[in-house]
Formats: C-alpha cells, structure tokens, sequence
C-alpha cells in the first residue's frame, strides 16, 4: 500500500507512519533557534523555518522535512 493512501493517525507527537508530527518539528526548530509557536500547523513560518535549518545545516534546501532533515534535527 503507498504510504500516500495510508490513514495517517497521531499517537504520541507522532503519526501512525514512523514520521514526526508538524509540533514534533516545530519544538525541535525552536531548539536550533527558531521562534515558531509549536501549534501543529505548517504555514509560511513553518516553511521558512524549515528552510533556513536545511540552509544553515548544508542540507537540500525544499522546505520539506525529508530523511536528512529529520536526521539533522534528532527526530
């Protein structure tokens, strides 16, 4: 089954699929110097946070958290 057609449930700060939650990584931004307000929701600050960790960290700059991003930020 794609992971893309699989019901996504959260349990613990994380979802049913091993990924970390949308607060997950906003609280963990905040831990390398971002000021996000860890609410759960991906907007514009969200982004631009994730963007400028991958930048400082000589990661793949997508604004996505992938694998190396995930890595990088200890989830």
């Amino acid at each position: 089954v794609p992971a893309e057609s699989m019901p996504v449930v959260k349990t613990r700060g994380m979802v049913a699929s091993g990924a970390p939650s949308t607060q997950d990584i906003q609280a963990a931004l905040n831990q390398f110097g971002a000021s996000l307000t860890a609410d759960g929701k991906t907007g514009p600050k969200t982004r631009n946070a994730i963007r400028n960790f991958q930048k400082q960290n000589n990661l793949n700059v997508t604004g996505t958290v992938d694998d190396a991003t995930r890595a990088a930020l200890g989830l």
